[in-house]
């Protein structure tokens, strides 16, 4: 018999006392995302793609 319990959120099978992280990895990826969106000199908004990158490589280190 299989002792496990379901993520209610993105459904993942979960060892005994282990906590999803998809929440925070969503959180992240917001946040890194928002990072990276800069108004421009005419008020369009841009996105710097390096720093979009760059911000994915430091979350995946943490």
């Amino acid at each position: 018999m299989a002792f496990y319990h379901t993520c209610p959120i993105c459904g993942s099978n979960l060892d005994p006392g282990e906590i999803c992280d998809c929440e925070r990895e969503k959180d992240n990826r917001e946040k890194v995302f928002a990072d990276a969106i800069r108004p421009g000199k005419r008020g369009q908004y841009r996105i710097d793609f390096d720093r979009l990158e760059r911000g994915y490589r430091e979350k995946a280190v943490m």
